[in-house]
């Protein structure tokens, strides 16, 4: 199966971008970013939950587009918590999960430096930009850990974007 995962801060454009891809590719399954109905609040057991439910939808067959998946979780808890780096993903995702979950073909990470600047999400710490950019650089520090092919772009390369994933499901 082929499977690309769209990843960035929260307002990036990741819904966005996979909301129009799924449309112009019919045979691609669009997953949300909570596959499991979400309780009214969620907890991180909620998150660790809905990220191994879409492990398990990974192996099915067919094409599919994925907004958001474990690099989110994983690099949320190292924004939060520091020191962060690289040499912490492999210890947060075994505290987190127990293993590796399964990986997609390839990620897309939304770098928008709009969405660094402008707290779109104003729950937690997304208000203040020092977290914001720790979870920029937490994002970065897990793409890089798990070692599957990924697309960084930013704000005006959706072009891109949209080209790389139509390649890595094979529609292009």
């Amino acid at each position: 199966m082929s499977t690309v995962v769209i990843e960035g801060l929260p307002g990036a454009g990741k819904t966005t971008l996979a909301r129009k891809l799924s449309s112009a590719l019919p045979h691609t399954a669009l997953v949300p970013e909570l596959a499991l109905p979400p309780p009214r609040r969620p907890t991180l057991r909620f998150f660790v939950a809905n990220d191994t439910h879409k492990a398990q939808l990974i192996t099915a067959d067919g094409a599919a587009l994925y907004d958001r998946y474990w690099p989110s979780t994983v690099a949320y808890i190292l924004a939060e918590e520091q020191p962060a780096g690289r040499h912490r993903v492999a210890e947060v995702v075994e505290r987190l999960y127990g293993r590796p979950l399964s990986e997609p073909s390839a990620y897309v990470f939304l770098d928008s430096p709009r969405a660094l600047e402008h707290a779109y999400a104003t729950d937690g710490l997304f208000g203040q930009r020092k977290f914001r950019a720790r979870l920029r650089a937490a994002y970065h520090d897990v793409l890089a850990w798990t070692g599957t092919p990924s697309l960084v772009v930013g704000d005006d390369q959706t072009e891109l974007a949209d080209r790389y994933v139509r390649s890595r499901l094979g529609a292009a």
